[in-house]
């Protein structure tokens, strides 16, 4: 799964060591942090540049930082090389008007 999508699991169940699943990324018997699949997924789908200029955003001492509404991930990110600064989320379904033809 992705993009923070834990199906089934409840977040009460994710937050309890010995919860559903095994293994170190689990939270379940044997994990050392209960947060590293959150932290992993946190990790790889941060923006890496920006959508202004192309530039590296971390790279250049920019900043991505995660926040939740409801249940989208969104990235806010300032762009240290031009200073854009927005929000990066997710587009999981677009609906728009049919362009002319």
């Amino acid at each position: 799964m992705s993009d923070h999508d834990h199906g089934h699991r409840a977040v009460a169940v994710r937050r309890m060591p010995g919860g559903l699943g095994s293994g170190p990324l689990s939270g379940g018997p044997g994990s050392h942090d209960v947060w590293e699949v959150d932290r992993l997924n946190h990790t790889h789908d941060m923006p890496r540049f920006c959508p202004e200029c192309g530039q590296g955003i971390i790279d250049n001492g920019g900043i991505a930082t995660e926040f939740w509404r409801a249940d989208d991930r969104i990235y806010h990110v300032w762009c240290r090389e031009c200073g854009w600064a927005g929000n990066i989320s997710r587009v999981r379904r677009m609906v728009g008007p049919d362009s002319p033809h």
